[in-house]
């Protein structure tokens, strides 16, 4: 099951210019704020988890009134141990581009701010809000309001969220934004954080995270008129496992592959049994696999399904074309005896009706080609 917010050994702390905090996007790549590695040749991260302080150097970065964001990279091996990076690495991070000015409930970020300290051992906070994407529109800014009691101000002034920059803002299990800043007058109760379409629209952003992850960045778009719905994802992977899976057209009695375009699906009844070794349509010749289907003359009293592989196509068919009916060439059909599956002719008797593609009133047909 994909997560829906900020995952445990993908939390990092950083250590730069001031210390804050950042995102592991593998396990050797973090996303943090860009004003916390003015100095880039001292930066260092550890992750939660992780074997320890890694010096990082600073792929990218930028810190200007629209765009406050870094991408550093791992001098020496992973932050973490190798199985875990093995399992991080295998798992891309999803990123997302909110559409719309609708508000989000439930958006949060995990990060290390100064009020978590105790003495100079550092710890998380998770805070938890209101995604406001019509908030702060002329600087380029996300919005996000906390609910809940804001901490109270330091001593001097400072902010209690200071630690918090470089923390990845999520809304719907994907990566938003990245948070930059405390505002001054709402009294500690909101966090900006810079957008994801700013860092998706700079090409060398897109360019080292390429180069470091391997693919091009897949970037979702969603908005809050979407109703929450806790099992949204279960949902889409099931949905599309079932389109997968059984991704075929029915028509007449025919399943029609979308997948190969010569494999077709019968569905054939107790009468067809017997008939002969293979199925002949129009101009088309199927050769049937799956010979447990001889059993059907005296044991099924349903349709049974089995596939067959078109051989020769001469001709495209119109729904209202008939079958051309040669007195002596009847249609093959299925018969009862074990064996292989093949097409067979006789020379006289009368002509039987292939099964299957008689539409009411009498009128025969073809089959549609697949789409």
């Amino acid at each position: 099951m994909q997560p829906t917010g900020p995952e445990r050994f993908r939390i990092a702390v950083v250590q730069g210019s001031r210390q804050g905090s950042g995102y592991l996007l593998t396990s050797r790549l973090v996303l943090t704020a860009g004003h916390l590695v003015t100095n880039r040749y001292q930066v260092k991260v550890a992750a939660l988890g992780g074997v320890g302080e890694i010096e990082c150097r600073v792929l990218w970065a930028r810190h200007d009134r629209e765009c406050d964001a870094a991408l550093l990279f791992a001098k020496k091996g992973g932050l973490l141990p190798r199985e875990r990076a093995d399992e991080l690495d295998t798992a891309p991070v999803r990123r997302g581009r909110p559409l719309g000015l609708e508000t989000m409930e439930s958006c949060q970020a995990i990060g290390f701010p100064r009020m978590q300290r105790d003495g100079e051992e550092l710890d998380t906070e998770q805070i938890v809000g209101t995604f406001k994407p019509g908030s702060r529109m002329v600087h380029a800014r996300y919005v996000l309001d906390s609910p809940h009691t804001p901490p109270a101000p330091l001593q001097g002034g400072e902010s209690p969220w200071a630690g918090m920059s470089g923390a990845a803002l999520f809304a719907e299990g994907h990566i938003i934004g990245v948070v930059v800043a405390d505002p001054h007058g709402w009294q500690h109760g909101r966090l900006e954080a810079v957008r994801s379409r700013v860092l998706f629209d700079d090409a060398k952003f897109v360019q080292e995270l390429v180069k470091h992850t391997g693919h091009e960045p897949t970037i979702a778009e969603f908005s809050g008129t979407e109703e929450h719905n806790p099992h949204a994802e279960f949902e889409r992977r099931y949905a599309a496992q079932v389109a997968e899976r059984f991704n075929e057209l029915t028509i007449f009695g025919l399943d029609f592959s979308r997948q190969d375009p010569h494999r077709v699906a019968f569905t054939l009844t107790p009468r067809h049994a017997g008939t002969g070794c293979g199925v002949e349509i129009g101009n088309d010749c199927f050769e049937l696999d799956q010979p447990a289907v001889l059993g059907l003359k005296s044991a099924q009293t349903g349709p049974v399904h089995v596939h067959g592989t078109r051989h020769a196509h001469r001709r495209p068919a119109r729904l209202t074309d008939s079958p051309p009916a040669p007195a002596d060439r009847p249609p093959a059909g299925i018969r009862s005896a074990p064996g292989p599956l093949r097409e067979t002719r006789r020379r006289s008797g009368p002509r039987r009706p292939a099964p299957c593609l008689v539409r009411p009133g009498g009128q025969a047909c073809r089959p549609l080609s697949p789409e």
